[in-house]
C-alpha cells in the first residue's frame, strides 16, 4: 500500500529572526524603565546578634577592686558571632546591676585559645538598671566563630558591682581580673562577692557583597522550540553561579535551565543559557538569578534579576502520511491509518467526508496533537451505508486557518452478504442435511446454521468458510445434523457472516421420521430356470442398522433361510436374492423377505413361483454306469471315479460333469469336475472324474459318501439350451491297488 507525505518543515527564519529580536528587546527595555533601575552595589545585610536568646544571663562572678573584669565562659558554652562583618553599634543588659562612673568595651575573642582579637573603645555605663545601647565610633570588624563579649571597666575609687559576659559562673575561689587588650590571653577570673551577669548584643553588618545583574536581558536567538538569553552578572569578588528559571505565565517560572559558574570578579561578565523544548508562538517569561552564598560561613546572597518576557516564533507546517485504502473496512464503518506530525504546535486534524470528491460534506471530530514527533492518527468514520463510494482526505487547521490536507482518496463500504434457504435432504428419525445458498459478494464469508425445537434455535453448526471468489454468484452450501430426536419439529435458519455484516434467513422448518421398522418394497422375480431363481427387492432401514434374509420353501413354512447381512442406515437399499443350483424343476416354491431394525422386524408378502420342467429336446444320452443310487468303489490310493457313457450329439457338444456330495442342511460339497468335448460323431465316452483331497478326505473318514453326479451339456448350435442331468450314486472307498485308467 503506498504512503504519501504531506507537508514540510518550515525553514530557518532568518532575518525575520532579528526584527523579533528588536522588538522584545525594545519591549523588556520598557519594562525594566517602568520597574527599576540596577544597584551600583547590593545593600548590605545586617543581622542582629544576640546570646542566650537575648535572654537575661544570672551568676555569682565577680572582680577586685579597680579592676577591669572580663567574664569569659573558655571552657564551656561560646557564643559565637554567626556571621563576618562590622559592628557598629550593641546593647548591653544591665537591668539588675546599678553603679556609677563605669565604662564597657566590646571585645571578640578566639575561643579556641582565649585570645583577644579586637577591643573597641570604653563608652559610658548608665547607672540606670536598663537596656543601653552603644555606637561605636571606629567599628569593629568580627569573623565568623569569634566570641563576643563585654569588657567592664569600674569607676575610679569604685568597686565593681557588674560583670558583664557570655556565660554565668556560681561560686569557686576568686582570681583577678586583668584588663584585657588586643593579643592578650584572657583567664578566668572570678569576684569574690555575687555580682549579676547579663547579656549583650550587636547588629553585625555583612562584609560580603550579593552579585548584581544588569538588565534588560538580550535575545541572543528566537525559534518556535527555543531561545538563547544573555545577560551580565557581577559576581562582585565572590565565586558566583546562575541560571536562568522561565515559565508562561509570571506567577509560575516552574522551568529552569542548568545552573553554571559565571567567575568571582569584580565586573559584569556575560552569562548566556539556550531556553529548549518550548512551545510556538507562545509567550514566556524569563529570570536571572545569580548566587554567591558559602553555606559553609554562611556569607553572601542569592539576587534575582526583573523578569521579562518574549514570544517564540510561528511552527512550521503539519506532516501528514496516510495509507490510501483503510486499515479496516465493513459495511457501515472505515477505519483510516495515517502518522501525523503536529511540528510541536496546536494542531487540530479531522477527516473531512463526502459522496463525491467536490462534496466532503461530513467530518470527523478533530484531535488536537501539540506532539512535535510523529504519531498514529486512525479515526474511524461511523453510520455510512453499505455497498456505498466515499471519497475522504485528511485536513489539519492551526487557529481556525487550515495549513495541511492530504489528496482526496476514496473506498467502497462492503455489502453484506445474501442467504436462502434449501429444502433438508436425508431427513431420518435423528439426523438431516441442511442445504443453502450464499452469496459473498466478493468478501470472505463464513456461515453457520441455527437450529432447535422452537424459533430460539439454541444449536449451532460448527462455523465453515465459503471463501469470496464467487462474488456476487450464489455459492450451494450444506451441513449435517446428527442426534436429533426422532418425529420432532425442528426450527432452523442459515446465517453468513462477513466485513459486510451479518444475514440470516427467516425461520424453516422441518420433521425428523417417526420410529418405524424396516419397508420392504418391490419385491419381483426377474430370472427363473428349473433349477434356480433370481429376485430383486428393496429395503428402507427407516434411517437404523437393519439385518436382512430371505425364507424359502415348498410351503408357507419355507423351512430355507439366506442371511443377507445388515444394510447401511441411509435410504432405500435395492438388493437381490439368488437360488443357483438350489431348486428342482417343476416345482412350485414360497418365498418372502424379512427385515429387522431396532423398532421391529417387516416381513414381505408371501411370493409363490413355480420352476419350469426339465426339457432336453436336443440331446440323448443313456447312462453306461451304474443304476441309480448304486454303489460306486473308489481306491482311496488312487481316487478316480470313472463311469462310461454314451452321447448323441446333432451336432458336436460340450459336457461339464461334477461330483457332489450332500452335507448337513442340504449344503453341497465339491468333491471333483470334469470338462470335455464330444465330436458329432463319437458315441462314446468315458468319465474320468479325479477326486479332491477334501473328497479323499471325507472317504477316510466316513467310508462312504452319497453323490450327485451332474452334467450340464451345451449344444454347440446358437439354438441349443443348457440342460442339466443328475444321476444319485454312492461312492465306496476301498484301498484297492493302483487303479489303471483305460
Amino acid at each position: 500500500m503506498r504512503k504519501t507525505r504531506y507537508g514540510g518543515r518550515s525553514q530557518p527564519m532568518g532575518g525575520r529572526l532579528g526584527r523579533h529580536l528588536v522588538r522584545a528587546t525594545a519591549t523588556l527595555a520598557a519594562l525594566v524603565a517602568c520597574a527599576m533601575v540596577a544597584p551600583a552595589a547590593a545593600q548590605a545585610r545586617n543581622e542582629l546578634v544576640g546570646y542566650n536568646g537575648n535572654a537575661t544571663l544570672t551568676g555569682t562572678m565577680g572582680c577586685p577592686a579597680s579592676e577591669t573584669c572580663l567574664a569569659y565562659a573558655y571552657e564551656g558554652a561560646a557564643y559565637t558571632v554567626s556571621v563576618s562583618g562590622t559592628i557598629k553599634e550593641f546593647w548591653v543588659d544591665h537591668s539588675n546591676a546599678g553603679g556609677s562612673g563605669q565604662s564597657v568595651a566590646l571585645v571578640l575573642i578566639e575561643p579556641s585559645t582565649g585570645k583577644v582579637v579586637k577591643i573597641s573603645e570604653f563608652l559610658s555605663l548608665s547607672s540606670k538598671a536598663e537596656t543601653q545601647k552603644f555606637v561605636l565610633a571606629s567599628p569593629v570588624d568580627a569573623q565568623r566563630g569569634e566570641t563576643l563579649a563585654v569588657a567592664v571597666h569600674p569607676g575610679s575609687g569604685a568597686a565593681a558591682d557588674n560583670v558583664f559576659a557570655t556565660g554565668s559562673y556560681a561560686g569557686g575561689a576568686s582570681a583577678e581580673c586583668q584588663l584585657p587588650t588586643a593579643g592578650s590571653v584572657i583567664s578566668q577570673c572570678y569576684a569574690a562577692s555575687p555580682t549579676e551577669v547579663v547579656a549583650v548584643q550587636a547588629y553585625v553588618e555583612d562584609l560580603v557583597k550579593p552579585p548584581t545583574i544588569s538588565t534588560p536581558y538580550s535575545l541572543l536567538s528566537l525559534g518556535p522550540f527555543e531561545a538563547t538569553i544573555e545577560a551580565e552578572v557581577n559576581p562582585e569578588g565572590q565565586a558566583t553561579t546562575a541560571f536562568i528559571e522561565y515559565g508562561t505565565s509570571k506567577a509560575s517560572l516552574s522551568e529552569q535551565t542548568r545552573e553554571v559558574l559565571v567567575g568571582n570578579g569584580n565586573t559584569g561578565a556575560p552569562f548566556s543559557q539556550v531556553l529548549q523544548n518550548l512551545l510556538p508562538e507562545t509567550t514566556y517569561y524569563v529570570r536571572v538569578v545569580a548566587s554567591n552564598y558559602n553555606p559553609e560561613d554562611d556569607s553572601g546572597d542569592v539576587t534575582k534579576g526583573e523578569i521579562e518576557y518574549f514570544e517564540t516564533g510561528p511552527a512550521p507546517a503539519p506532516t501528514i502520511e496516510a495509507q490510501e485504502a483503510p486499515a479496516a473496512l465493513s459495511a457501515t464503518s472505515a477505519k483510516l491509518s495515517a502518522t501525523v506530525d503536529a511540528e510541536g504546535a496546536a494542531t487540530e486534524f479531522k477527516v473531512l467526508y463526502g459522496p463525491a470528491a467536490n462534496a466532503l460534506t461530513s467530518s470527523t471530530p478533530p484531535t488536537v496533537i501539540s506532539t512535535h514527533a510523529s504519531e498514529p492518527y486512525a479515526p474511524t468514520l461511523t453510520g455510512l451505508t453499505a455497498a456505498t463510494t466515499y471519497f475522504w482526505k485528511i485536513v489539519a487547521f492551526r487557529k481556525g486557518a487550515k495549513v495541511a490536507e492530504t489528496p482526496t482518496h476514496q473506498f467502497t463500504t462492503y455489502r453484506p452478504p445474501a442467504v436462502a434457504l434449501g429444502t433438508p435432504t436425508n431427513v431420518g428419525q435423528t439426523s438431516v442435511t441442511l442445504n443453502g445458498l450464499v452469496t459473498t459478494y466478493g468478501v470472505p464469508t463464513s456461515y453457520r446454521f441455527e437450529y432447535g425445537t422452537t424459533a430460539a434455535y439454541g444449536s449451532s453448526t460448527p462455523t465453515a468458510e465459503v471463501g469470496s471468489a464467487n462474488g456476487a454468484n450464489p455459492v450451494g452450501i450444506a451441513a449435517n445434523i446428527t442426534g436429533l430426536a426422532p418425529d420432532t419439529i425442528y426450527h432452523y435458519r442459515l446465517v453468513a457472516e462477513s466485513a459486510g455484516g451479518q444475514t440470516a434467513t427467516a425461520d424453516g422448518t422441518f420433521s425428523t421420521a417417526k420410529e418405524l421398522p424396516p419397508e420392504i418394497s418391490g419385491l419381483k422375480l426377474v430370472d427363473l430356470s428349473p433349477f434356480e431363481a433370481i429376485l430383486d427387492f428393496t429395503v428402507n432401514p427407516e434411517g437404523y442398522p437393519t439385518t436382512i434374509s430371505v425364507q424359502w420353501g415348498t410351503t408357507t413354512a419355507y423351512g430355507n433361510t439366506t442371511e443377507g447381512g445388515t444394510t447401511p442406515i441411509v435410504g432405500p437399499i435395492a438388493l437381490d436374492w439368488s437360488a443357483e443350483d438350489a431348486l428342482s424343476p417343476d416345482t412350485t416354491y414360497h418365498l418372502r423377505v424379512v427385515a429387522t431394525n431396532r423398532w421391529g422386524t417387516t416381513y414381505s408378502p408371501d411370493q409363490t413361483f413355480t420352476t419350469p420342467p426339465l426339457a432336453i429336446t436336443f440331446l440323448t444320452q443313456e447312462f453306461g454306469m451304474p443304476a441309480a443310487n448304486a454303489i460306486v468303489p473308489v481306491s482311496v490310493s488312487e481316487p478316480l471315479f470313472e463311469v462310461g457313457s454314451r452321447f448323441g450329439c446333432p451336432p458336436a457338444c460340450h459336457v461339464e460333469a461334477q461330483l457332489e456330495a450332500i452335507g448337513p442342511h442340504h449344503k453341497r460339497i465339491k468333491l471333483g469336475k470334469a470338462s470335455f468335448t464330444v465330436p458329432r460323431d463319437k458315441k462314446k465316452h468315458k468319465l474320468a472324474i479325479r477326486l479332491s483331497h477334501k473328497a479323499v478326505a471325507l472317504l477316510r473318514h466316513h467310508r462312504r459318501l452319497h453323490i450327485k453326479v451332474r452334467y450340464k451339456i451345451k449344444g454347440s448350435s446358437p439354438q441349443s439350451k443348457s440342460t442339466t442331468i443328475i444321476a444319485n450314486l454312492t461312492l465306496k472307498g476301498t484301498r484297492g491297488g493302483r487303479h489303471r485308467r483305460r
